[in-house]
């Protein structure tokens, strides 16, 4: 039976492919000491789903244009804002791109067999 009262969690950022395997080990042990099943969130895998749709990513690249203006409109950048700069226009650049290949990409995490196939990686 779970215990809602125990929780546990895996936070992003780590391998999106599959959950982190501690955390049935770790409930498993919850349960054989009498402390309940905890309810187990893998929040990784679930922020990695959201943020890799189609709405989240042309969010970001909107965001990172909104941030360009920005800093044209500055008179100097600084050391930091320069190097933003530089990400945020190499990003918007790869943009349309990635965002075309955004579905695959998701399909090959959710299937094991295409996760392995390296010539799909060049």
């Amino acid at each position: 039976m779970i215990n809602k009262n125990n929780v546990l969690i895996f936070p992003p950022m780590a391998d999106p492919y599959q959950p982190y395997s501690a955390l049935p080990a770790l409930a498993a042990f919850l349960e054989q000491n009498a402390l309940g099943y905890p309810l187990l969130m893998d929040l990784n895998i679930e922020f990695t789903r959201y943020l890799l749709t189609p709405e989240m990513m042309t969010r970001a690249v909107d965001e990172l244009e909104s941030r360009l203006e920005e800093l044209d409109g500055l008179r100097r950048l600084n050391a930091s804002e320069n190097t933003q700069y530089g990400l945020i226009i190499d990003s918007l650049l790869k943009a349309p791109i990635v965002l075309p290949l955004l579905d695959e990409a998701v399909k090959t995490f959710k299937d094991m067999e295409r996760f392995k196939q390296l010539s799909r990686l060049s």
